[in-house]
């Protein structure tokens, strides 16, 4: 455990030293809780430790950790144990993921990618090309704001102080980047990893 703490508190300590005392306070505060919140809820203790890791560098590089400092230690720990929460749920959706694309390409269930067929190779680059170009395509806003949600796990209140809109017009944005892609790309769950 003092791992997980090392890293988010390297992480934060890039920041004030307030933003690294406020992190080091609310894992002393919630770090053992969030531990046992998790237990029934992940098949290996590895995971368990990814989780939790994983809250705490989110929450170090959040902009929001000094207004979190103020809230109430039960406010604090839903917040931490719903971002556990949803870090569970991304990663099962992962995992349906990757079953479908084994059952797809894998069939005999033989997943090395040494072993990959060229035609498996050639489909997937355009594939990649395809939703490269989608995402070129989409309104500067919609990929502005899908890109930081989806690929650098920014929440909505950070993108929408960044670029100077309401949550509520990001939901939009996001929604509607999603709704283009699948229109350019209609076999893929663009919605998930």
């Amino acid at each position: 455990m003092q791992i997980l703490k090392k890293q988010a508190i390297y992480l934060s300590s890039r920041r004030s030293e307030k933003h690294q005392r406020v992190l080091e306070q609310l894992y002393r505060d919630h770090g053992e809780a969030m531990r046992c919140f998790l237990l029934g809820r992940v098949r290996n203790e590895s995971e368990l430790d990814d989780i939790i890791q994983e809250v705490f560098l989110r929450l170090a590089r959040s902009t929001e950790l000094q207004s979190r400092h103020q809230l109430s230690k039960r406010q604090n720990r839903a917040y931490l144990f719903t971002a556990a929460n949803n870090l569970i749920v991304d990663m099962e959706r992962r995992k349906i993921v990757r079953k479908d694309y084994i059952r797809t390409y894998h069939p005999d269930g033989d997943t090395s990618v040494y072993e990959l067929s060229p035609d498996v190779h050639v489909a997937a680059a355009r594939e990649l090309s395809t939703i490269k170009e989608a995402l070129k395509n989409l309104k500067p806003t919609w990929r502005k704001a899908f890109v930081m949600s989806r690929f650098k796990d920014e929440n909505y209140t950070d993108i929408a102080r960044e670029m100077g809109v309401s949550v509520r017009q990001i939901e939009k944005y996001v929604a509607n980047a999603i709704k283009a892609l699948r229109k350019a790309v209609p076999n893929r769950d663009i919605d998930h990893d």
